[in-house]
């Protein structure tokens, strides 16, 4: 098996390098990263009010935008210019298809640690590394979840096959950089959040240990809150997000100091203040917040009439924001959508607590995907790990076979 994580991640490197293929440039907000990243790679310094990118009044960048990849990708390719001679746009084509593949080595470990059958890790696993779902949407773009997702598959793990102090630490880590990253990593943590809660109301045996862990876990994201310059001006550690997971901890130490149960202190220490907290995150993604109302309202289909949508809706519902039809489910997964419900549902009837976080990630990364397109590489990993875990608990030959089937299309 050691072969296995290396293998595949070459296998999905040099796949993402030939799909990426040779653009001429980018566009929409691809072409704004790209002209931060090059501006880093000839030395120029990034101005602090950006009148090209917002005229009259200019842009505050380092309050608005997320610079960390733009920095690695001109930094590196700086360094590497001398050396090999290419211009921006190749070294982004064979920097961002090798770290967006490093995926592939945090999903390894992930399912080495809720799947025991080598066969079936194998076949996940290169599914992973050449299923379309893993890198359609990356190829020939510069996209920020092609550095976050990576980082955000490592923190799960991380947190997940805690052993010692230090890893819950890690996973911090890893969490921090996704934020710093990307700044739609906030709703991507807010899912991790979510199955904490979830968690601790299911596992009263483990709420001890759990809370441990993610209190070891905030504290790096806590820093990364204070120290990177956006998530700064942000105010991001008294967001939404992260005051929710202090309300957490808080709660549990008063239901042990009071030795109340603690779905008595829960909902009070962590519903009480979000009425202030979501007005104060309802300015800066209200478009975002109003989208999926919208869409849910709508079952996912845009109406004819655009007065029935809000106007902030209305501008992004399209291209990455959309939600996905039925061809494009095909296009990117197949059938295997179907395997990953039959497996997740069958999971649920057996009330296995082991295969909880899996369950989790793969419902609300589905729900999320079928409101915004973009999300798709974040549902990939948990629905292959949804299917392994089917294959894992049920031996039966023409399930396999429905597998291979199943998947061909793709």
């Amino acid at each position: 098996m050691k072969w296995l994580p290396i293998g595949a991640f070459i296998l999905a490197a040099a796949i993402r390098i030939i799909y990426f293929g040779h653009p001429d440039g980018f566009y929409s907000d691809s072409a704004i990263r790209f002209r931060f990243a090059r501006m880093y790679s000839q030395g120029e310094k990034i101005p602090e009010v950006d009148k090209k990118l917002l005229y009259p009044e200019g842009l505050r960048v380092t309050d608005l935008i997320h610079l960390t990849m733009d920095w690695f990708v001109g930094i590196t390719h700086r360094i590497t210019r001398p050396i090999f001679g290419i211009d921006l746009i190749t070294h982004i084509r064979y920097l961002v298809s090798i770290i967006s593949s490093i995926s592939i080595l945090a999903f390894y470990y992930l399912s080495r640690l809720y799947l025991r059958d080598r066969k079936i890790i194998t076949l996940i696993v290169l599914l992973y590394a050449v299923g379309i779902a893993g890198f359609w949407r990356i190829a020939g773009n510069y996209l920020r979840e092609e550095f976050a997702l990576p980082s955000y598959l490592f923190a799960i793990y991380l947190f997940l096959a805690s052993r010692r102090w230090y890893h819950p630490l890690l996973s911090g880590l890893c969490f921090g950089l996704t934020l710093i990253l990307w700044h739609l990593s906030r709703f991507s943590y807010l899912v991790f959040l979510g199955y904490i809660i979830f968690a601790y109301l299911i596992e009263k045996n483990h709420r001890d240990r759990l809370i441990i862990n993610f209190t070891l876990m905030i504290i790096p994201i806590s820093l990364a809150a204070l120290l990177s310059p956006t998530l700064r001006a942000k105010l991001f550690i008294i967001s939404l997000p992260l005051t929710l997971s202090y309300l957490l901890i808080i709660s549990h130490h008063v239901s042990r100091w009071l030795k109340l149960n603690p779905l008595y202190t829960l909902p009070f220490l962590i519903l009480a203040p979000l009425p202030i907290l979501a007005a104060g995150q309802m300015g800066e993604y209200s478009h975002v917040f109003q989208l999926l109302l919208s869409k849910i309202r709508f079952l996912g289909a845009k109406p004819d009439d655009p007065n029935l949508v809000p106007y902030q809706a209305r501008l992004i519902w399209f291209g990455p924001f959309s939600s996905p039809g039925i061809f494009s489910i095909l296009i990117a997964f197949g059938l295997t959508p179907l395997l990953g419900l039959i497996g997740a549902c069958l999971e649920v009837r057996k009330s296995g607590l082991r295969s909880l976080p899996i369950l989790f990630f793969f419902f609300a990364f589905l729900l999320g995907y079928l409101l915004i397109i973009r999300l798709e590489i974040f549902l990939y990993p948990f629905l292959l790990l949804m299917i392994g875990i089917l294959l894992t608990n049920t031996k039966k030959s023409f399930l396999q076979y429905l597998f291979l089937v199943i998947i061909i299309p793709e």
